[in-house]
């Protein structure tokens, strides 16, 4: 993806929390998009967006991915193996598309 992609990207959050407020799901796709865009590095203001969407939701699973993401790319399988077993249950937990009521 080039870096004007993950711009729009970003304003494409921004607009969305415009509309919707920030919402742990928001800030864990924000902190995804600034990751790539910092080449796969997480920055103090990823870090500090990532630790927000993580105080809202202990199990946001697009800050759950990057955690696993880079535990693995630091070759720290144990921590990743952890990482993925939550995300694993997390999603194990959260209610069907079809039990959420619109």
């Amino acid at each position: 993806m080039q870096n004007d992609e993950f711009d729009h990207a970003l304003i494409a959050y921004s607009n969305a929390e415009k509309i919707s407020g920030t919402t742990p799901a928001i800030l864990g796709l924000k902190a995804t998009a600034l990751y790539y865009q910092a080449g796969q590095n997480i920055t103090p203001q990823i870090q500090q967006i990532m630790d927000e969407a993580l105080k809202q939701d202990k199990h946001e699973i697009s800050v759950m991915t990057l955690l696993a993401t880079e535990a693995f790319k630091n070759h720290e399988a144990e921590k990743a193996t952890m990482v993925t077993g939550s995300v694993k249950q997390a999603q194990r937990s959260a209610p069907a598309e079809s039990d959420v009521a619109l």
